[in-house]
């Protein structure tokens, strides 16, 4: 028996008899009746929905007329009883063993079954000695094997939400016994709920020193470089500095978006959003035409965030074409691409004088050393925040650099520069506020567009590599769609703000799939730290005098590890001859645009070069979707298809 308050639930045999008790008098309002095989084990109320857990046995009968091949399932019955008078089934979650127990926590459910392996069976019959949930075989990855494990017996747990029962969130499976079941709701590795701030912020905080730098760079190179519209002049120092500041208050916003969707706009995954390079080229060619300029370039950014938010919520009309084989070369080219980013900043930065100089070598060295020691020899969760303490530890090691006189590896003055043209205290300010107004023109709009669409690509494998490296499963479609969406509005949200578009950040899907901290409360710290750094300028300023040596330090392990879960992504497609026609031609044409001496896109406008030749994601995306659409599939030989 269970009770809410006004109502009482009562198992009765293969019955759950609801009883109103709210008048003088019990009314019994409904009942809901089971199949005869089915035997109820427990019940579970909260709010509108109701948890019916039973257990029901499948088993053959042989010629004899005896019965064998017992197989236990476990079944989580959820109804939606916001009407007591009339219960709604909502879902029937399936999986195999005898029923152990359940926990709940946070509107989460965890069902628990014990189920025994018959290893006589017929090795065909996977289903007698392979867990299934909802009546299909659970992923090896997903099976939890012990080594000196002894005996026959799967723990089986699986969870989901009793807001949307529809939707699984987990299942996993131990080869062993259990006893005593708790769940907690304060652990980094998991997607949903709340984790202690004393774990949260330093994990937050890994996120924004990763991608800090990286952030502003693209504002500093293209906002140096814009001409304001109709004048020919550059924009102003403090002008620079407060779209700095706005570029962190964007980034904060998009993260927020990605972890917390507003409608569909929203992934409900761990993906930082920051200031995407793919623009680049095209960004300089709008800011640097006098009759466009950075007004210009602003309404572009708006128009182009717009249109790919658009493509994004319409992506289950086209995700088809996106097959394993482009989104697996997609994310492998991520990684490539990366690969001289932390390159060029362990060596000091990209363009600067002393680049290659021994004490930016020496201090990366030092730095990725810390990182690779601290992941061995912190114990538990903390291990993963070997990152954070390679940056401290590479950071101190410049200022001593500093104070001693070795090399200048620190520049304080950016800080008290800051306080001087900006003040300590700035809300970031709307574009349409300040003397640079927006404008929007359809040759801009163009120029940038398909950037847009590569932006998408880059963004799908980023999301795929998080939900496949992170999570251990496939992407879902309200995902692609919600992050893809967000890439767009909140790219468009950003120009409204004067600052460029934003994508998700690659350097913290390698942090995200390296250290398996998927929690988004977590990520969220980070979010609202970026928010925090944006009101105060100064705090900025001081993040921004991070030596670029340390970040190479820490970020050659993060780049590496996107190409490698490309790599595991691109183990799991058909290894035939067209797979290997796709991937071959893909990163021979697309990463090889960019190693030519010269523009290879010369005979063609200056915009299709800036796309492809600095870009080794954008030509194997295009290359690889092309093929994939255009060469024929594998016919399969009337044997195989028997097989």
């Amino acid at each position: 028996v269970k009770t809410d308050g006004s109502s009482l639930y009562i198992v009765n045999g293969q019955t759950v008899e609801i009883v109103g008790i709210e008048s003088t008098e019990m009314e019994e309002l409904a009942e809901i009746r089971m199949a005869d095989d089915c035997y109820i084990m427990e019940l579970y109320v909260q709010d509108d929905r109701l948890v019916i857990m039973y257990t029901r046995t499948e088993y053959s009968v042989d010629d004899d007329g005896y019965y064998n091949n017992y197989r236990d399932y476990t079944n989580a019955l959820v109804y939606d009883i916001s009407d007591r008078m009339n219960p709604v089934k909502m879902e029937n979650i399936s999986q195999s063993g005898y029923y152990n127990t359940m926990r709940v926590r946070d509107s989460y459910v965890y069902v628990i079954s014990n189920f025994y392996a018959d290893t006589a069976a017929p090795r065909p019959d996977t289903a007698a000695y392979i867990p299934e949930v909802q009546g299909s075989a659970m992923a090896a990855y997903d099976i939890y094997m012990p080594q000196r494990q002894m005996g026959d017996q799967y723990t089986v747990i699986t969870s989901f939400s009793l807001e949307n029962p529809s939707e699984k969130t987990d299942s996993k499976a131990v080869f062993g016994s259990n006893g005593m079941c708790y769940v907690s709701t304060e652990n980094i590795y998991k997607l949903n709920g709340r984790v202690p701030l004393s774990k949260a912020i330093p994990f937050g905080m890994q996120h924004v020193l990763a991608m800090f730098v990286a952030n502003l760079a693209p504002v500093l190179i293209v906002c140096s470089a814009a001409l304001v519209r109709g004048t020919g002049e550059n924009l102003t120092s403090a002008e620079i500095t407060q779209l700095l500041q706005c570029a962190m208050f964007a980034a904060g916003i998009g993260t927020c978006m990605q972890l917390y969707p507003i409608w569909k706009i929203g992934s409900k995954l761990p993906i930082v959003m920051g200031v995407s390079f793919t623009f680049l080229g095209s960004l300089l060619i709008i800011c640097t035409n006098p009759e466009l300029g950075y007004e210009g370039m602003v309404g572009a950014v708006i128009l182009g965030g717009i249109f790919e938010g658009l493509v994004g919520l319409s992506a289950k009309y086209w995700k088809r074409f996106l097959t394993p084989v482009v989104s697996a070369c997609v994310v492998i080219a991520i990684g490539l691409s990366l690969l001289s980013v932390g390159m060029d900043s362990w060596g000091g930065g990209s363009g600067v004088e002393d680049f290659g100089a021994w004490y930016h070598l020496l201090i990366g060295a030092f730095t990725l050393i810390v990182c690779l020691v601290s992941r061995y020899l912190l114990k538990g969760v903390y291990k993963n925040l070997n990152i954070l303490v390679g940056l401290i530890a590479g950071y101190v090691l410049s200022v001593l650099f500093t104070v001693a006189g070795v090399a200048q590896m620190v520049d304080f003055s950016n800080i008290s520069r800051t306080i001087q043209e900006v003040g300590g205290f700035s809300i970031p300010k709307l574009v349409s506020f300040t003397a640079h107004k927006p404008v929007f023109d359809l040759g801009a709009f163009f120029t940038i567009a398909i950037v847009f669409l590569v932006s998408a690509a880059e963004t799908t494998g980023a999301t795929t590599a998080v939900c496949t490296g992170a999570l251990g499963r496939d992407i879902k479609m309200e995902e692609l769609q919600g992050s893809l969406a967000v890439d767009g509005f909140s790219s468009a949200i950003s120009g409204c703000f004067g600052c460029l578009p934003l994508t998700s950040f690659s350097q913290n899907v390698g942090l995200v799939t390296m250290t398996r901290v998927v929690n988004r409360f977590t990520i969220l710290m980070g979010a609202l730290i970026l928010i925090l750094a944006s009101l105060f300028p100064p705090l900025g300023a001081f993040f921004n005098s991070l030596p670029q040596a340390v970040l190479g330090g820490c970020t050659v392990m993060m780049f590496g590890s996107i190409m490698y879960e490309g790599i595991k992504m691109l183990k799991e497609c058909e290894f035939d001859d067209r797979t290997m026609t796709i991937v071959s031609l893909a990163f021979c044409i697309g990463v090889g645009l960019t190693q030519t001496s010269g523009n290879f896109f010369s005979a063609f406008p200056r915009e299709v070069g800036d796309i492809f030749n600095g870009n080794a994601v954008a030509g194997v995306f295009v290359v690889s979707l092309l093929l994939s659409l255009l060469l024929p599939k594998k016919e399969h030989s009337e044997k195989e298809n028997v097989k």
